[in-house]
């Protein structure tokens, strides 16, 4: 997790997603957070394309998502400046499409048809997640600049990198390290690789998490088997979107006017889980 590999990490090649025909948990995954759209019939209003995330405005809010690498393909920006006014729910079909770029902008609009929920709380993850993992059989799948700093506290910490160069465990013993772990914390750029409602289901005794800033902050999630929702909130949307246009890493783009939120799943008793 050196800070040379975070930095080498936007620059290879977006990863091969496979099809979805081929995943069918992926696409019912999909299909519940595309239904479950709170604004869909509003319209796109701005879009900012950047090399590492983009984002999608409407309303007064404003959708972020990871672009894991991709660059747009040549005509991407042309058939994009079509989807200015169109509404959310058709923005957001772009998440299905096998571009890796198209997928990343369908993401953002998709993540601009939600409000705030009203019983998040305000948190960055790496500060709550310090107590969750205290003792734990913690599994991090995804590209996280804080997992060295948890392995400290957790009984046993592995990294599932999601790009394989690095992984620490081969994925042919991902299910395996997955079906024993307590915390799965995974990003919701696997939304874009195509990996998520895999990852979910791979742990059903842990709790689960859905972590970063490309995190949809739709109740379809705890319906698909996550526990936490561990995304981020924009609230100074002409900054945001131009730190993005710049190319920042998130940690810069965050300081323009993103605040980062935890949403529980009703009910849950995350007290319990951490005395446990």
């Amino acid at each position: 997790m050196s800070q040379t590999g975070q930095h080498c990490h936007h620059h290879h090649p977006a990863a091969k997603r496979p099809a979805l025909k081929d995943r069918p948990a992926e696409q019912a995954l999909y299909d519940a957070l595309l239904a479950s759209l709170a604004h869909g019939d509003e319209a796109l209003e701005q879009l900012a394309l950047g090399s590492r995330f983009v984002a999608a405005r409407a309303g007064g809010r404003v959708g972020l998502a990871s672009t894991l690498g991709a660059r747009p393909a040549p005509g991407d920006a042309d058939l994009l400046a079509g989807y200015k006014g169109k509404p959310l729910e058709q923005c957001a079909k772009l998440l299905l499409t096998d571009n890796p770029f198209l997928a990343s902008v369908g993401l953002a609009a998709l993540n601009a048809a939600f409000d705030e929920p009203r019983q998040a709380a305000a948190s960055g993850a790496e500060d709550w997640l310090a107590g969750l993992v205290k003792g734990k059989r913690v599994v991090v799948a995804g590209d996280f600049p804080f997992a060295n700093r948890l392995a400290p506290l957790a009984s046993e910490l592995t990294v599932l990198e999601l790009d394989d160069q690095v992984s620490a465990a081969p994925p042919a013993e991902w299910e395996r390290i997955l079906s024993s772990c307590q915390v799965a914390a995974i990003t919701s750029t696997a939304l874009l690789t195509r990996a998520l409602a895999g990852l979910l289901n791979a742990a059903p005794q842990a709790l689960r998490l859905a972590v970063g800033p490309s995190t949809p902050l739709s109740p379809a999630l705890f319906q698909q088997g996550c526990q936490v929702l561990a995304g981020s909130w924009v609230e100074k949307p002409g900054p945001v979107m131009e730190a993005v246009e710049q190319g920042l890493p998130f940690k810069l783009i965050k300081k323009y006017g993103v605040r980062q939120i935890m949403w529980a799943q009703p009910g849950l008793d995350l007290e319990r889980f951490i005395n446990a």
